[in-house]
């Protein structure tokens, strides 16, 4: 399903986006430069994607409503976080806002390939995993995935945090009830005891990683469309199998520098629950029958 959107920007109205972007930027990276070239491009079902070719570099331009502009600053600050820890690389972002009745975010535009070096993404992966990030689970802020805003206020235990703040707030936005509801707080309670003896080292996520939102530029693997928080790194791998499985030999890069616990596979269901939750939320249809299949897999394991 995808998003439809009300605007169609001319190419004077992306000169005065870029403008208006180019003008946040720190004084010494300043410089307007004029739009020479654009097209429109595949940025997923939430919105508007372009590149832009300048007098100077190229830029990935998103846009959207104003109203979304919340997106935009949560998925800039998760690109900011994954660049630091300097493990796998990830399309900078230079600014967003708005300006009328957009909000945008501007990036880095980097060529992609679906070809590249696999092994070493999953190398990578697994450095962003190991990066110290403390002790606790959650966020310094909102983030999203897709358009589902994620709760991340920050808890000392792992399967508090999944039970309540992923599976619950799905749950009770799909079936528009409170996290009180009996039929919800029993599937929050039964999640809790399964991951009850669980409390994984704190890692930097991904968040919604699969084969769409990973690539490789000059060979060099690449994530992008990000929501990230700090919590059990299994559950970027749980994603990654969700909708086929990426190549072999990502998952053998990872294992080398990251070994996966023989248990892993009890809690890919959990994991996997809450992306098939949001897909059911996000756009119905057949989502909503493989959720509740996953959720009846996931209910019917002994703690």
């Amino acid at each position: 399903m995808r998003a439809q959107h009300r605007f169609q920007p001319t190419r004077s109205g992306l000169q005065d986006i870029l403008t208006h972007a180019l003008k946040q930027l720190p004084f010494e990276e300043q410089s307007l430069w004029q739009l020479r070239n654009f097209h429109a491009v595949s940025g997923g079902d939430i919105s508007q994607s372009y590149l832009l070719d300048t007098d100077g570099p190229r830029f990935f331009l998103k846009l959207n409503d104003s109203a979304r502009l919340p997106l935009f600053r949560a998925e800039a600050l998760g690109l900011n976080q994954l660049l630091k820890t300097q493990t796998i690389h990830c399309c900078r972002p230079f600014t967003f806002g708005h300006i009328g009745d957009y909000s945008y975010l501007l990036l880095e535009a980097l060529e992609l390939s679906e070809q590249g070096d696999w092994h070493l993404a999953g190398q990578q992966l697994a450095q962003l995993h190991q990066t110290n990030v403390g002790q606790r689970y959650g966020f310094e802020h909102e983030t999203f995935c897709g358009n589902s805003a994620q709760p991340n206020e920050w808890e000392d235990n792992w399967g508090h945090f999944f039970a309540v703040k992923r599976i619950g707030q799905q749950l009770s936005r799909l079936h528009k009830k409170r996290l009180s509801d009996p039929e919800i707080s029993r599937v929050i309670d039964h999640i809790r005891r399964l991951l009850a003896h669980h409390q994984p080292q704190p890692s930097l996520l991904h968040g919604d990683l699969w084969h769409g939102n990973i690539a490789f530029t000059e060979g060099q693997p690449v994530i992008f469309d990000p929501a990230c928080y700090i919590g059990d790194r299994e559950t970027d791998l749980a994603m990654s199998e969700l909708f086929g499985r990426l190549p072999e030999a990502f998952y053998q890069g990872y294992q080398q520098q990251m070994p996966v616990d023989d248990t892993y596979t009890q809690r890919r269901p959990i994991y996997q629950l809450y992306h098939l939750l949001n897909h059911a939320n996000l756009f119905g249809g057949s989502y909503l029958h493989q959720a509740d299949h996953m959720l009846s897999t996931v209910m019917s394991q002994q703690p």
